[in-house]
């Protein structure tokens, strides 16, 4: 099912490119969060790159009964100019058009105009009611509200992936992203030579920033907070044993405002 575009806004998008990396970055975030609240348990995140496509922030579906593989749903490329590619697009890539970022932080309704059209071009069924937050989909919405925050702070922030992929097969991990947290080095994953193993890209790392430079990983400080995002766990370096985000949501009233003021590093 093709994508249906607003032609003015898509247009518009192509001629004026957003230069913030923070604020695709959060838009990027908030489309994957919402993807994997909606559909928990089916989706995985992971930050992979190419020659051709790079920082790239990519939503992909576990395939049911075929262990180890997948399908992209999503890859969404961080860079001025860049596109947000579907599964789809790279079955047939004639088919020229993708969603640019500015179409969609103007867009005046994201969940229907991008959520719902990258769901049915998936084939994902779109849910009748938003499901409750659970397990799998509380540390994707807590990394995404806490990148929407500081989107015009001038403390910046990334989040880092513990393995990466190129997109070519290859992957590798940051091993030293978790030396920060105790309790997480026997959890570092091994590259496997199937990069889309489930599992491998659960862990995320929240750190702070140079301005200007926050797209780059060589300007980011040592992380602040480890997130396992398929099981719901948080670290500092202060707690060797993690807090149970879903725990910590019901404490602060099922409200991702107040979880994330309580267990995320001060924004500014």
């Amino acid at each position: 099912m093709a994508i249906r575009f607003n032609d003015a806004l898509h247009a518009a998008g192509e001629q004026t490119s957003i230069g913030s990396f923070a604020l695709m970055d959060a838009l990027a975030w908030w489309i994957g969060s919402e993807l994997m609240r909606r559909h928990p348990g089916e989706l995985f995140l992971r930050r992979t790159g190419s020659e051709f496509q790079y920082n790239v922030l990519a939503v992909t579906r576990r395939m049911a009964g075929v262990p180890g593989r997948s399908r992209e749903v999503v890859a969404m490329n961080r860079q001025p100019g860049c596109h947000l590619t579907t599964g789809t697009w790279f079955d047939n890539s004639s088919s020229t058009k993708r969603f640019n970022w500015l179409e969609i932080l103007a867009s005046p309704d994201r969940f229907k105009y991008v959520v719902e059209q990258l769901e049915k071009e998936a084939g994902l069924r779109s849910p009748t009611s938003t499901p409750a937050t659970v397990a799998p989909s509380v540390g994707p919405r807590l990394i995404a509200g806490f990148l929407v925050r500081t989107i015009f702070t001038r403390k910046k922030w990334v989040a880092l992936a513990g393995l990466e992929d190129s997109g070519m097969g290859a992957a590798w991990t940051h091993d030293t992203l978790f030396q920060n947290f105790p309790g997480t080095e026997q959890l570092i994953p091994s590259p496997s030579p199937n990069a889309y193993v489930e599992g491998d890209y659960r862990f995320w790392f929240l750190c702070p920033t140079e301005p200007r430079k926050h797209e780059q990983e060589s300007s980011a400080k040592d992380p602040t907070v480890a997130i396992d995002i398929d099981h719901g766990l948080l670290w500092t370096p202060e707690t060797p044993s993690p807090v149970n985000l879903i725990d910590a949501y019901n404490k602060a009233g099922r409200s991702m405002d107040a979880l994330i003021s309580v267990v995320c590093p001060p924004a500014y």
